[in-house]
């Protein structure tokens, strides 16, 4: 009687189906852990890394962010970058918030307008005490309405000064105070707050979600090759050679982030807050 030859078809079929599960997250956590950019320390309340600004701008932005700082303890941070480096912005605009810690620890009364002009896009961040004053559908209005329109008639210097005040207007109305805004033509909007609820998956889970999902489909490839090879051959157990998976990436934890190696010492301006990924997007 002739061997069975379809007995080593399953192995065979399995070995190639993990090899290719395996090397798709090797590739992706790669690309996970290499994306991203190197930012120096914060030049102060405003970091025009970009050129957007003119000296007049970036000087009456720091003036009045610092007297927004001093009189409703609120941070306010404004980074423009060349480039994203392959990140979105709602990445970039996360990390770059953490690596700063912008808003008082514990407080967390922090915002960060981040601009990306190679990528024309933008994204107001919110620090977890600052959700109810300005949430998702606000902060998707100030773009909207404020910014994006300044930004497509190239006129950035303009819209980030507006964008700015309509924040900072927002804010003192909630604390209820007086918060004087710098003698500028551009500086004329206002509008209503608005409330809305918010539901949103921070983007840095997207890479564990990925993994997850990667993890369970090789699990469930094991165990239907395993299966099908004992019912052909008896109750010897299939012994599966892949059973390690590659995560080492991510075992050193999250400090070689987008914007790691980078030295954030010097600058007393912010105080250690975070964000939980509040906030909106938006382009132009």
């Amino acid at each position: 009687m002739l061997p069975d030859r379809r007995l080593s078809s399953p192995p065979r079929f399995l070995y190639r189906c993990l090899l290719l599960y395996g090397l798709l997250v090797l590739c992706l956590f790669s690309r996970s852990a290499s994306a991203g950019i190197s930012l120096p320390k914060p030049d102060g309340w405003v970091s025009d890394y970009a050129g957007l600004l003119d000296a007049a701008t970036k000087n009456r932005l720091e003036q009045f962010l610092t007297e927004v700082n001093q009189e409703a303890g609120v941070e306010i941070a404004v980074a423009t970058l060349p480039t994203l480096g392959g990140q979105s912005v709602e990445e970039a605009a996360v990390e770059l918030f953490a690596a700063w810690g912008i808003g008082k620890k514990g407080k967390d009364e922090g915002v960060l307008l981040l601009v990306a002009p190679k990528e024309r896009r933008l994204r107001i961040e919110v620090g977890y005490g600052l959700e109810g004053t300005i949430p998702d559908g606000l902060a998707g209005e100030i773009i909207r309405d404020t910014i994006t329109p300044r930004f497509r008639e190239g006129r950035f210097a303009e819209g980030i000064e507006a964008g700015i005040t309509r924040i900072v207007e927002t804010i003192a109305r909630q604390k209820q105070i007086q918060i004087p805004v710098p003698e500028s033509p551009r500086l004329r909007t206002t509008a209503p707050e608005q409330e809305t609820r918010r539901w949103r998956l921070s983007s840095q889970a997207t890479p564990v979600l990925l993994f997850l999902l990667l993890l369970v489909g090789l699990i469930a490839i094991s165990m239907a090759g395993e299966r099908s090879f004992r019912d052909r051959r008896g109750p010897r157990r299939f012994r599966n050679p892949f059973i390690w998976f590659p995560i080492g990436p991510y075992s050193g934890g999250s400090s070689g982030g987008g914007f790691g190696g980078a030295d954030f010492g010097g600058f007393g301006g912010f105080g250690g807050g975070s964000s939980g990924g509040g906030g909106a997007s938006g382009s132009w």
